[in-house]
């Protein structure tokens, strides 16, 4: 419980970062239409996921 709660306070006083890290990859993604950033992404995305705790019936659909 202590690193959720340590990773939250970092996540909270660093917001910014964390935005700018999600708008770069978003950028990427956008201008170079390839396999290789999509995979990446979708690496991103299942950590956030993860993170969220977004399980089963709360996940992203994969199909979007």
């Amino acid at each position: 419980m202590d690193v959720i709660m340590e990773v939250w306070n970092w996540v909270s006083t660093n917001w910014t970062i964390v935005l700018e890290i999600v708008g770069f990859f978003a950028l990427v993604a956008t201008m170079t239409p390839n396999q290789t950033d999509d995979e990446i992404m979708n690496h991103v995305m299942k950590g956030i996921n993860f993170l969220g705790a977004n399980l089963g019936k709360a996940a992203n659909d994969p199909e979007k």
